[in-house]
C-alpha cells in the first residue's frame, strides 16, 4: 500500500532560503537532521497507508476541491518546535495563508472523507517541517533558540496540491508525486502524473 500525503509545494526560493535557515543545536547528546530541500513542503493532510484501489477516486476528489479555491500565496516565516514543551521532536517554520489556506485545508478534508479516509481530529497548524530531531533529549535550549527571532523565508504562490508517495529510507525519507491538482479554473486541465 503506498503512503500518501496531500501537499502544496513550496517556491523553489523559500525552499532553499529554508535549507539556509540556521537551526538550534540541542545540547546533551542531541542531533537535528535538517529536510531536504527538495522535500520541504506544506502538509494539508497526511493520509498513510491507503489501498491503492483507492487512489483514483481520492484524486478525482482531491481534483475538486481544489478547484474550488482559487490561486493565492502563503508567507513562510518564523521558527518553532513540536512539541512546544517537553522533548521537542520536529523544528518547523510557521506558514500564514489566511482564509484561502483555511478554506483548502478544509475542502482537502472533505475530499478524503468523501473516499472514506478518517478525519484529522487534532486543529491544522500550518507548518513546513525543516528539521528533525534525533536522538530526543529534553533540552530547554532548543525551544528557546528555534522560537526565537522571527526570520522570513519568503512567499510562495499556491497553484494546486500535489498527492504525494512517501517512502521511508534509511537515509530519510522520498517524496514522489501521483497527481497535481491545479487550484481555480486551471483545474480542468489537471492531470496525473
Amino acid at each position: 500500500m503506498p503512503r500518501l500525503f496531500v501537499a502544496v509545494r513550496l517556491a523553489e526560493r523559500v525552499r532553499d532560503a529554508l535549507a539556509r535557515a540556521p537551526l538550534p543545536r540541542p545540547g546533551r547528546g542531541g542531533s537535528v537532521r535538517s529536510v531536504d530541500a527538495q522535500n520541504l513542503h506544506l502538509t494539508l493532510k497526511f493520509l498513510g497507508d491507503v489501498e491503492e484501489a483507492r487512489v483514483p477516486g481520492l484524486t478525482e476528489a482531491l481534483r475538486t476541491a481544489s478547484r474550488g479555491v482559487e490561486p493565492f500565496e502563503i508567507e513562510v516565516a518564523g521558527l518553532g518546535v513540536f512539541p512546544p514543551r517537553g522533548a521537542p521532536r520536529v523544528v518547523w517554520a510557521g506558514v500564514e495563508g489566511g482564509e484561502s489556506l483555511e478554506r483548502l485545508h478544509r475542502r482537502v478534508e472533505e475530499a478524503c472523507g468523501s473516499v472514506g479516509l478518517p478525519r484529522d481530529e487534532r486543529a491544522y497548524v500550518p507548518h513546513v517541517t525543516v528539521a528533525r530531531v534525533r536522538d530526543r533529549v529534553r533540552d530547554p535550549v532548543l525551544p528557546r533558540a528555534a522560537g526565537g527571532e522571527a526570520q522570513r523565508f519568503g512567499t510562495s504562490p499556491v497553484t494546486g496540491t500535489t498527492l504525494f508517495e512517501s517512502e521511508l529510507r534509511p537515509d530519510g525519507a522520498r517524496h514522489a508525486e501521483r497527481a497535481f491538482l491545479p487550484c481555480g479554473a486551471s483545474g480542468e486541465a489537471a492531470g496525473e502524473r
